[in-house]
């Protein structure tokens, strides 16, 4: 519900301010793809992951150099992390077999020749949709360039989290043969320690561990062309971690959101008017 009285105040705002204002006005529909840093590796550098963002924008110019632009957008974009946990499995047992009343004084002596310990590694790529809201103040270079310098407010729509778990536990490894050989003693480890043979899967949409508010700084640079096509690059650098509570264990590419965005645009309103006066020589009002 609070979600639908925003977008209908977004859109009233709008309205109230196109026709105000509408013989001054740019304004259309902006539509590209966003590039996000989700993963740096000694193996493969920096991984990247292509999201999407379409919406529309506004500007008012203020005089000839300076605009304020306002957008509403939706853009998709993505985090991941890795979790390592280490642990004993011979706790894990001595405390099976204390319950059973069994000595177990000699579990210690046994843990300095065995390597009896635990690494459960957790990976998780979460994909985000946000509705966001920049605003910028535009600095006209010339008639085709302009640079933008801003920030950006997101209201987080929804998110879809994958997690993959491996575990490795020498121990086992050292008896998989054995082991491999008896599905049913394979299937209770498995249970115990999922991903200790082959790599478990989950998937789980929602918002609830996740900040439902972003901001940030936004940088752009554009190119209009005379079609009243423009092509524009723009950097994102979120000031708000994205999760509520992202433990120090977890290793990130960060914990903001961070992107390159490509956008595709086509303007209308005020673009028309200023071509006009420049090709005819009219006076400007």
């Amino acid at each position: 519900m609070k979600k639908y009285v925003f977008y209908q105040i977004l859109i009233l705002v709008f309205v109230i301010i196109n026709s105000t204002f509408a013989q001054k006005l740019e304004f259309g529909p902006e539509i590209g793809l966003n590039i996000i840093p989700i993963e740096k590796s000694e193996v493969d550098g920096h991984v990247s992951k292509l999201g999407f963002n379409g919406g529309g924008f506004v500007s008012y110019p203020i005089n000839d150099w300076l605009s304020v632009k306002f957008g509403l957008k939706i853009a998709t974009c993505s985090k991941s992390y890795l979790q390592t946990d280490t642990s004993a499995i011979s706790e894990m047992i001595i405390n099976a077999i204390a319950g059973s009343g069994i000595d177990t004084s000699m579990s210690s002596q046994l843990q300095d020749f065995i390597n009896l310990s635990v690494t459960k590694y957790t990976r998780s790529n979460t994909n985000f949709t946000f509705l966001n809201i920049p605003v910028t103040a535009d600095f006209n270079l010339n008639e085709k360039f302009s640079f933008s310098l801003g920030g950006y407010f997101a209201l987080l729509l929804a998110a879809k989290t994958k997690e993959e778990i491996t575990q490795d536990i020498p121990i086992l490894q050292a008896f998989s043969p054995v082991l491999g050989t008896n599905p049913l003693v394979k299937q209770i480890i498995s249970g115990m320690y999922p991903g200790v043979f082959e790599p478990s899967f989950s998937e789980k949409s929602g918002v609830s561990d996740f900040n439902s508010f972003d901001t940030g700084l936004e940088i752009a640079m554009r190119y209009k062309m005379e079609n009243n096509f423009s092509f524009s690059a723009s950097f994102k650098k979120g000031f708000i971690n994205y999760y509520k509570d992202l433990p120090d264990m977890y290793e990130v590419n960060s914990g903001k959101h961070n992107y390159l965005t490509l956008s595709v645009g086509y303007s209308f309103g005020n673009v028309y008017t200023s071509k006009a006066k420049r090709r005819y020589d009219i006076p400007q009002e």
